[in-house]
């Protein structure tokens, strides 16, 4: 018998994937289907290092919380507050802020409205039914009040209104204008509403400012109650009528008195000094030159300590005017002593 030697190395082979051929298959064709197998074999791809991100610091500041304004953003914490607004009972206007000759205001619609009551005007048969700033002025003066309104691009009008008994009086129109504004005829002691308003609930912000330039400003007047003479020593009850509230400043420096006064025509029989006394607490007493009527533009004297002299000149006519500072709140007396 022939022995049949093989030579076996030590060296290990990979496995090989023998595929089968199916029938109706030829070798090559198996050949490259085993092929196709190895290509589709996952391959092992090598992980790069990578170091983890750093998650910084534990204790983050949160971010600023910030409105939206427009173009640019304010942070929360710099948005000022709405103003708070002085106003007065204005009646159909709800409430009114009080504005005087040259003053100005910078405000908002939205943000600072002294009401939401006024949807239509006889100004205007458009439709009004947002918020609205209303503000009241009493005319020092007679001729026109000009009003100059400024608004940031919004639909804001101005409604200028008359009064009524107990406020705004819707039906009657003095003024009405987009923005800009413009002028109003007043007379001495008239009361108007200026009523800024967004047109078809349009809100915004605005610039108004009323200019009495064009007014002739005429001093307020007091009016005389009784004549007076020298020897009197007239009693004035607390109930007396004739008193009137016109005058607080007076040209002889003295000022702040907002409280009721009351005037007694004294015309001079003699020429040297005569002295006037006024009996009561708090009460000052002024001498007016009565040319002028009852101008306290045109003080002679005054005293606020009860007694005031003053030289007078014969057939001239003065006022005696007592005020005060707060109101009547007892019975005076009116002494006047001549040479």
């Amino acid at each position: 018998m022939a022995l049949l030697l093989v030579a076996c190395t030590s060296e290990q082979t990979d496995p090989v994937d023998v595929v089968e051929p199916v029938d109706g298959m030829e070798v090559e064709d198996a050949e490259s289907a085993a092929d196709t197998v190895d290509a589709a074999q996952p391959q092992d791809t090598p992980t790069p290092d990578v170091e983890p991100p750093d998650a910084g610091p534990a204790d983050v500041e949160p971010p600023d919380v910030f409105v939206d304004s427009g173009p640019d953003l304010t942070p929360l914490e710099d948005v000022p507050p709405p103003p708070v607004l002085e106003t007065v009972a204005a009646g159909a206007c709800g409430e009114a802020v009080p504005i005087e000759c040259g003053e100005s205001f910078s405000l908002g619609t939205k943000a600072s409205a002294t009401g939401q009551v006024v949807d239509q005007t006889q100004c205007s048969t458009f439709s009004y039914p947002g918020p609205e700033i209303a503000f009241v002025f009493t005319a020092p003066g007679e001729g026109k009040a000009k009003v100059l309104l400024e608004t940031g691009g919004d639909t804001l009008d101005l409604h200028v209104l008359a009064a009524a008994e107990d406020g705004c009086d819707l039906d009657q129109c003095l003024l009405w204008g987009p923005a800009e504004g413009g002028k109003f005829e007043v007379a001495s002691g008239d009361v108007a509403y200026l009523i800024v308003d967004g047109y078809l609930g349009a809100k915004g912000t605005f610039d108004l400012t009323l200019d009495c330039g064009d007014l002739e400003i005429k001093a307020a007047q007091c009016k005389e109650q009784a004549s007076v003479s020298c020897g009197d020593n007239l009693l004035v009850a607390l109930d007396t009528p004739g008193q009137t509230q016109q005058v607080s400043d007076y040209g002889c420096g003295q000022s702040g008195y907002t409280g009721p006064e009351r005037a007694f025509l004294f015309t001079s029989p003699v020429t040297g000094a005569v002295s006037a006394t006024v009996g009561g607490a708090d009460d000052a007493i002024f001498v007016l030159d009565a040319d002028f009527g009852c101008d306290p533009t045109k003080c002679v004297a005054a005293a606020e300590d009860g007694t005031v002299t003053f030289d007078a000149v014969e057939g001239r006519s003065y006022q005696l005017v007592v005020d005060t500072k707060a109101g009547f709140t007892a019975s005076f007396s009116v002494a006047l002593a001549c040479p």
